[in-house]
């Protein structure tokens, strides 16, 4: 007899629907069904096949039901997944911890920005934190971690990104200090790419215990902070420091076709005065889930693509993954979880959006199944997201 061949070992932890159902099943290349199963609390679950393949589809069907009686569905399809993947949790790799905590007090002088508009930055988190804007003057009472230690202060003056930092802060230190004293970033660049608007934001981050991911980071400046005040304007500066052992660096810009969103992490001054943003055309040829198909003007590495169905009685999301190339095809929903869940007909699906990534370096579309939304698995990474308007 022939020994099954394991497709796929999933922890559900990593499943990132929050329901308390799910079922799993895996489909080859041209969809038919080659194992499905239904999770078990926490239990590992594994799919297996007699008919051996090199790739395969893994579907994952989530569902839970409202207070208000309607069935709340989500599924989610991952094409090209190698046969003998693992999936697991992944947890972090150690960091910074909440040590020495202490009371601080800063009075910035000649203040005139919003609220929540200057930066605290030192190698801790924080567990408390007050303000206030009165007369000029920004107030702040942090109870931060890691004392004593530097503090960073960043912010916007007339829209462009200025610094100061104190040394030695420790607890129970009271600080003022004059904003017109405050020095402009090192390293500026103002986001005067084509379309209708640009914004940007750059985190500064120290390494964790093992010199390999980010441990802690912070945000250095962002210009959505810049919102409903005077200095709001389509073409925001946006900069970096000197001294983090790692950068994330992220761009949006909106233009007719949709958004491009920039992002790296890792050293950023080699590209930070040159880096692009390019523009596009997207266009459906076939809205279908079954036949979806679509062209796009730009190199891309994976898409996903997202279709919703509703109806009195249930609202019902499907998103595919794939990379660039790979055609999708959906077959048959098994019948187990068609018999717990009847109202699922993938003709129903209607389209909704999709969105397309370009990979430079780090994580590519094998490192994204079941990561949508988590940590990266590279520390360095560098990548274009674009969200077509449909």
């Amino acid at each position: 007899m022939e020994i099954p061949q394991t497709l796929v070992s999933l922890d559900p932890q990593t499943i990132s629907s929050i329901t308390p159902d799910h079922w799993v099943y895996a489909t080859d290349s041209n969809g038919f069904i080659l194992d499905v199963q239904k999770t078990i609390g926490s239990e590992r679950l594994i799919l297996s096949s007699v008919r051996r393949v090199d790739k395969f589809n893994l579907n994952i069907v989530s569902a839970g039901v409202g207070t208000n009686g309607k069935t709340y569905l989500s599924i989610q399809t991952y094409t090209d997944v190698e046969a003998g993947a693992t999936f697991d949790v992944r947890y972090g790799t150690g960091g910074l911890g909440m040590t020495n905590p202490g009371a601080v007090t800063f009075k910035i002088n000649g203040y005139d920005g919003p609220e929540h508009g200057i930066l605290f930055t030192n190698r801790g988190f924080y567990l408390d934190y007050e303000e206030k804007i009165e007369g000029g003057s920004f107030n702040a009472n942090i109870q931060m971690c890691r004392l004593p230690s530097d503090v960073l202060l960043t912010t916007y003056r007339h829209g462009i990104p200025v610094y100061a930092k104190v040394m030695g802060v420790k607890e129970g230190d009271f600080l003022e200090l004059d904003m017109n004293n405050f020095t402009p970033f090192e390293h500026q660049r103002k986001l005067d790419f084509k379309g209708y608007s640009n914004n940007g934001w750059v985190l500064g981050g120290y390494l964790d215990d093992n010199r390999k991911f980010p441990g802690l980071q912070f945000h250095l400046i962002d210009s959505y902070r810049l919102s409903g005040t005077k200095d709001e304007t389509d073409q925001p500066v946006i900069g970096y420091l000197d001294g983090f052992d790692t950068y994330l660096l992220y761009v949006s810009n909106y233009q007719p076709s949709g958004y491009v969103s920039y992002y790296k992490q890792g050293q950023i001054e080699d590209t930070f005065a040159s880096f692009t943003m390019p523009t596009f055309t997207y266009r459906t040829l076939n809205t279908d889930l079954r036949h979806f198909t679509f062209q796009f003007s730009e190199d891309f590495t994976y898409y996903s693509a997202y279709f919703n169905s509703e109806s009195a009685i249930a609202s019902m999301t499907w998103s595919i993954h794939a990379p660039k190339g790979k055609k999708v095809i959906i077959g048959k929903v098994p019948s187990q979880i068609l018999a717990a869940y009847p109202m699922i007909r993938t003709e129903a699906f209607q389209y909704s959006n999709c969105s397309l990534t370009k990979v430079i370096t780090g994580d590519s579309y094998r490192e994204s199944i079941l990561g949508i939304g988590l940590e990266p698995l590279s520390p360095e990474f560098e990548y274009y997201t674009f969200s077509p308007n449909r």
